[in-house]
């Protein structure tokens, strides 16, 4: 499962949409006591954890660092570093936005490519790109996620023109759009 969103309310009745990373079988039923209805999605494969870098607000509204907060993601392998990919952009849990947990996607979409070649990761983002005149944008969140993987040392984002500041070279990058 990638994501769940409540899609509405109304008339007592409550709607919600799940993203599953793949078609897969799955059961619904009810239970009582309390009184809930439950999703069952078997998982025939196996998974591990990625870790996932979200905006810890209330350290950053304090401008008490770090700013993010690391969370574990069950995720596919061998694309480990994609589905890490993935899960951020799936946000945080309604538990972690409670603890002030939050995505920040600077106006993109998602990612439409990952590769990761001689320590170099490059992603490129989709939709729209803009920081707001913020300091801390979907890089603070995208670098610290695909640094915590063995083969990757710079991270280079792209917007969704394919472009950024350092294409080349031993260094992270950011698109224009992602500066302050």
């Amino acid at each position: 499962m990638i994501q769940v969103v409540s899609t509405g309310d109304d008339e007592a009745v409550l709607s919600f949409g799940v993203g599953l990373a793949k078609r897969t079988p799955y059961r619904v039923y009810t239970l009582t006591r309390p009184s809930r209805v439950v999703v069952d999605i078997s998982t025939p494969y196996r998974t591990v954890k990625a870790r996932d870098y979200f905006l810890n607000s209330r350290n950053f509204n304090m401008g008490r660092e770090p700013y993010t907060t690391a969370v574990l993601r069950p995720v596919m392998p061998p694309g480990t570093a994609y589905g890490a990919l993935q899960r951020l952009f799936a946000g945080p849990t309604q538990a972690e936005r409670a603890q002030g947990l939050r995505f920040v996607s600077s106006r993109a979409t998602g990612f439409s490519k990952l590769t990761i070649k001689k320590g170099i990761a490059r992603v490129y983002l989709t939709g729209r790109c803009g920081s707001g005149g913020s300091t801390f944008t979907i890089a603070n969140e995208i670098v610290p996620t695909l640094k915590r993987f063995p083969s990757v040392k710079w991270v280079k984002i792209y917007n969704a023109l394919g472009q950024t500041e350092r294409p080349t070279g031993p260094s992270d990058s950011i698109p224009e759009c992602l500066e302050p």
